[in-house]
């Protein structure tokens, strides 16, 4: 935030101005139910009859949040003219409680008051105030209270190099299927059954009952396994196994891409699903990334994400 201050004369006549930026700058540690700012007073342009500026701040958290303010331990710190940055830190601490199910917004509002010091006139004080960002706190993944910047869209990213047929099978939905599911225009929503909080029916829906199991093993892959996407964790997934449209993600001259997909059964593009026939290490590697990404941007139920395929 630019601040100005005045130099004043003993007849409230200008003598000279001063400009500071001053920074909150976030730390924000997504599995802690609290985030540190460091404050930062950075020197401007000065007239020559100022000579520093005086500037202290305090702030409040609104919500369920405390904090350790003021700044500069409660006292003006001193911004002089061609100096070093003036710095300090703030820690904010969420009030909500780890499996409370419950969350909390929470935003900083900072009161700032300065003065333009110099060898002759009067400090003419001001003061300002200004919001921080929006922080969303909650107890409900996980085993601990954690904090996002709220307004960001969660997302999981899955490398290519990495997850390999996991992730090529979930870039062909996104390019191939009408829905192009998890992609920024089409984002998934998390899904949680209370009667069957790991998916399993869900999945197995999917995957092992009806007219069209999934016939592992079938295509040559190794370990074969039924990675189903949009994930039986999203409310686009979990759909019957016969609409689903089956594929096989191979590698081409060592290199994991979309090119190397094969469809085995049904026809593109209108399916809600696919089935892909992914090396079973592959698959319980990319459902770890999910669950990661989940506790990291602490996607909560029915929040949308993004699914990101990198190279």
């Amino acid at each position: 935030m630019p601040l100005k201050y005045i130099l004043l004369g003993n007849k409230n006549e200008k003598l000279g101005e001063a400009h500071i930026v001053l920074l909150a700058v976030g730390m924000l540690d997504s599995y802690k139910g609290q985030w540190d700012e460091a404050i930062i007073a950075n020197p401007g342009d000065m007239d020559d009859k100022v000579s520093s500026v005086e500037v202290a701040l305090n702030s409040t958290c609104s919500g369920m949040c405390s904090t350790t303010g003021p700044a500069f331990g409660g006292t003006h710190a001193i911004v002089t003219k061609g100096g070093d940055p003036v710095q300090s830190t703030i820690t904010y601490i969420s009030g909500v409680a780890a499996k409370s199910g419950t969350s909390s917004h929470s935003m900083p509002t900072y009161y700032v008051d300065g003065a333009a010091v110099g060898g002759v006139g009067v400090p003419g004080y001001d003061s300002a105030i200004f919001d921080g960002p929006d922080v969303r706190c909650d107890g409900e993944i996980g085993n601990t209270t954690g904090c996002i910047v709220f307004g960001h869209t969660p997302n999981v990213t899955f490398s290519k190099a990495k997850y390999r047929g996991a992730a090529v099978a979930y870039e062909w939905a996104q390019k191939n299927l009408t829905g192009k599911f998890g992609d920024a225009n089409h984002l998934l929503s998390r899904y949680i059954d209370p009667l069957d909080p790991e998916a399993e029916k869900r999945r197995a829906k999917t995957c092992d009952r009806g007219p069209y199991a999934f016939p592992r093993g079938a295509t040559g892959i190794p370990n074969d396994s039924c990675d189903e996407y949009p994930f039986a964790r999203s409310w686009q997934g979990g759909n019957d196994g016969e609409h689903c449209i089956d594929i096989t993600p191979r590698q081409i001259g060592g290199v994991w891409d979309v090119a190397g997909v094969t469809v085995d059964r049904g026809t593109p593009p209108n399916a809600p699903c696919i089935r892909a026939h992914v090396d079973n290490k592959d698959n319980t590697a990319a459902g770890g990334e999910l669950g990661r990404a989940v506790q990291s941007d602490r996607i909560l139920d029915s929040e949308w994400y993004q699914v990101i395929i990198t190279p």
